[in-house]
């Protein structure tokens, strides 16, 4: 094959690829920031225009020179983290000013020799997983509020009756109980009792 129709093919290999990955950054809607060891910008998703105030004139610019809408003060630290580790690292967000919530993850960019080049930071808006949590935590709450009142009266039930089966003049359908004798068996009134 011509030298030149190689290179047009690996060309268009490549324009096919940045168009794939420029499809898969606007699908995915993941805000993603590129870094290189000195915390420059390679590259950034759309998404992640919304909490960098990027623009495409900022690939090149470091990330620290720009302002940001998060309260995440230990951004920096976390990254020199992973470059001293290597390994992935991630930071819950709670609520930020618009009531959102997110799980930053900060990688590391590894080139083709496995040597970390940089980091990749992805926040994934996590609002609907908090607000569901919270909603658990309330009906725990509630349940457990529940289940101590239950407890208290089946408690005070057994104290006013000393734990004994209850008297004759007790209403007519205490007379076939047997859970005074047993645990297991549920009180019923007895066939055509009221």
């Amino acid at each position: 094959m011509p030298l030149n129709l190689e290179l047009n093919s690996k060309v268009e290999e490549l324009d096919r690829a940045n168009s794939d990955l420029a499809n898969l950054y606007r699908a995915t809607q993941i805000a993603t920031v590129f870094l290189d060891r000195n915390l420059v910008i390679r590259h950034f998703t759309p998404a992640a225009s919304a909490f960098f105030n990027l623009r495409a004139s900022d690939v090149g610019r470091p990330l620290t020179e720009l302002a940001s809408v998060l309260d995440y003060p230990e951004l920096q630290d976390h990254i020199a983290r992973v470059f001293a580790s290597g390994e992935q690292l991630e930071h819950r967000l709670d609520a930020t000013g618009d009531e959102r919530h997110y799980l930053v993850r900060i990688n590391p960019y590894r080139d083709g020799g496995e040597v970390v080049q940089g980091v990749v930071v992805t926040f994934v808006d996590t609002t609907g997983l908090a607000r569901a949590e919270a909603q658990q935590k309330v009906l725990i709450a509630e349940l457990n509020h529940r289940v101590k009142n239950m407890l208290s009266v089946v408690i005070s039930i057994v104290h006013m009756t000393g734990g004994r089966r209850p008297k004759a003049s007790s209403p007519r359908w205490w007379n076939g109980c047997t859970a005074w004798r047993a645990p297991t068996t549920c009180c019923r009134a007895p066939p055509g009792a009221r």
